[in-house]
């Protein structure tokens, strides 16, 4: 299939989201899955949903890439109205019980961007009442703020260096957040970012009991599980691909130690 850019818009200085038109039968992405784009790389790149909005004929979804190398670089250098070859929705995404809608967002630098989509999938539908804890090196680095302030009950930054917000990592603001929290009682956590902030996140989950469910970020070769360059293994010590068994795995089932 093929996109148009329609706009970029820049973040940060390496860091910008991009506004593409897709066909109108285009399937709706779920929350927490990604799509590959041929960015002028012998390999498509995987690049997670952040937004979407079917606008009747003419879909929209957006993406946020960050300058990595040649390949991204290519991309965020295209002018608008340039056309993408860009597959379907692919992975696994979040697993939302609708009518337990009380979540906790966790995201650490640019993994907050697909957690973005899950409001975007559901708001016609649902109402979906959320926090989010955002935790970003430093105040120079964060991103969509403004969109998770505007479709959250609170939104809560923190910067590493704590330039802004408060002086923690997402992990750190999360067990903070925990220890005081005195509201409705969340009935799950959604998180993305650095394996490491992952892991921390997961922990932290099971010692208050609520369940967790992580969306992975890995590069993918292939996108299709068959070539094995983005294995997992989980506790029960099968390794499979995170492209398709994921990029969502529920805390519990990843073996972090491995």
């Amino acid at each position: 299939m093929q996109a148009t850019i329609i706009r970029t818009i820049q973040l940060t200085s390496t860091i910008a989201q991009l506004l593409l038109q897709v066909p109108a039968s285009y399937p709706t992405p779920l929350p927490g899955q990604f799509v590959r784009i041929a960015c002028n790389d012998p390999l498509p790149r995987p690049f997670g949903v952040s937004w979407y909005d079917s606008h009747e004929s003419t879909p929209q979804l957006a993406i946020v890439v960050e300058n990595r190398g040649p390949g991204t670089k290519w991309l965020l250098d295209r002018p608008s109205y340039t056309r993408l070859e860009i597959s379907t929705p692919l992975g696994r995404g979040f697993a939302l019980n609708v009518a337990k809608s009380r979540f906790l967002i966790v995201g650490g630098g640019v993994g907050v961007a697909p957690l973005l989509s899950i409001f975007s999938s559901f708001r016609r539908d649902y109402v979906i009442s959320a926090d989010a804890l955002l935790g970003f090196k430093t105040s120079s680095q964060r991103i969509l703020q403004n969109q998770f302030i505007r479709e959250t009950t609170k939104t809560i930054i923190a910067t590493d260096d704590g330039n802004y917000g408060m002086h923690a990592r997402a992990d750190e603001l999360l067990r903070s957040h925990l220890a005081t929290y005195t509201g409705d009682p969340y009935v799950q956590i959604l998180t993305c970012g650095p394996r490491p902030m992952l892991k921390a996140v997961a922990e932290i989950a099971k010692e208050h009991n609520i369940p967790c469910q992580v969306l992975l970020e890995e590069y993918m070769a292939c996108g299709v599980g068959a070539c094995g360059g983005c294995p997992i293994t989980l506790t029960s010590g099968e390794r499979v691909p995170i492209c398709t068994s994921g990029p969502m795995f529920y805390g519990e089932e990843v073996d972090w130690n491995v």
